[in-house]
């Protein structure tokens, strides 16, 4: 039989269905600022937004989901931010976990005519955003009851439901990009340290999660780190962030506030304190003195 689990903890509650041990189907409902590290080496998954808006991070890019909108992952580390809605302040998702094993057997070891696909690749984008899509909607809001009443789920029931889903986006208007990465959806994709880095220099992460995104501790990241860049990952970052504002300065006639803002600086004063530091003069100094040569 099915695992039926809800757990409810400050800020945060969320309702399971397993089968065979193993989480299929999820409904989580926060109250954020709400941050947090998934680690999922030997599952990909779908996430579904019902409320609010969430923001993954992974090693090849970044991606914004918002209401009637998906994202499929493939295995790997994610950091997600769970953003509110406008209006009740939460954040509401549904998420739907593929476990190879259980996958296999669904199939009898095949994978179905309507999921097979040519690789065109040695390697596949780590996410794919799904729009808005009315059988999509209609299949999540369906499955809201059974977390509900637990009592109506059986092993047969998530076989089922699992199945059709799968049936069901290989359907939608994304299939040929679907069925292309079904075929990588299991296998870890492999990005180099320097891309990581790169992609993500005006992400809102921390070393910390770098190093997740990764795959390394965060002692390995920060030696294989300096061996690469020759310097620190939060000076390296920073000064990256500050060249750029500085071509914002030049470039464009926004605010300083506005471009400390974009290039990820937390505060007006700390933006100026860390420019001063890396141009001897402030932002408004440095956009003046280099008018007048003009």
């Amino acid at each position: 039989m099915p695992v039926n689990s809800k757990v409810v903890k400050k800020g945060r509650e969320r309702k399971t269905i397993r089968l065979e041990g193993k989480l299929v189907f999820e409904h989580i409902k926060v109250r954020p600022p709400y941050r947090y590290i998934n680690k999922s080496p030997n599952k990909a998954c779908f996430f579904y937004m019902m409320e609010g808006d969430s923001i993954a991070y992974s090693a090849d890019g970044t991606n914004r989901i918002g209401p009637g909108e998906g994202l499929l992952m493939k295995c790997g580390h994610y950091v997600y931010d769970r953003l509110p809605d406008h209006t009740s302040g939460l954040n509401q998702l549904v998420a739907i976990h593929f476990h190879p094993g259980l996958i296999q057997q669904l199939y009898r070891n095949e994978v179905p005519h309507f999921l097979r696909q040519e690789r065109k690749g040695d390697r596949m984008t780590t996410m794919l955003k799904l729009e808005s899509c009315q059988f999509i909607d209609h299949f999540m809001k369906g499955l809201m009851p059974y977390f509900h009443y637990p009592e109506m789920v059986d092993d047969e029931w998530v076989r089922l439901k699992l199945k059709e889903f799968m049936h069901l986006i290989a359907k939608t208007s994304y299939g040929n990009e679907i069925r292309e990465m079904m075929g990588y959806l299991f296998s870890p994709t492999e990005n180099s340290f320097r891309e990581v880095v790169e992609r993500h220099i005006f992400s809102d992460l921390s070393t910390e999660e770098l190093a997740q995104l990764s795959n390394c501790s965060i002692a390995t990241f920060n030696r294989r780190f300096k061996q690469i860049y020759r310097e620190s990952p939060g000076r390296y970052v920073r000064n990256r962030r500050l060249d750029f504002a500085s071509e914002l300065l030049l470039a464009t006639d926004r605010e300083v506030s506005a471009i400390a803002y974009e290039c990820q600086f937390k505060s007006l004063s700390h933006f100026s304190t860390a420019f001063r530091n890396r141009f001897r003069c402030s932002p408004s100094e440095f956009r003046q003195s280099r008018l007048m040569e003009v």
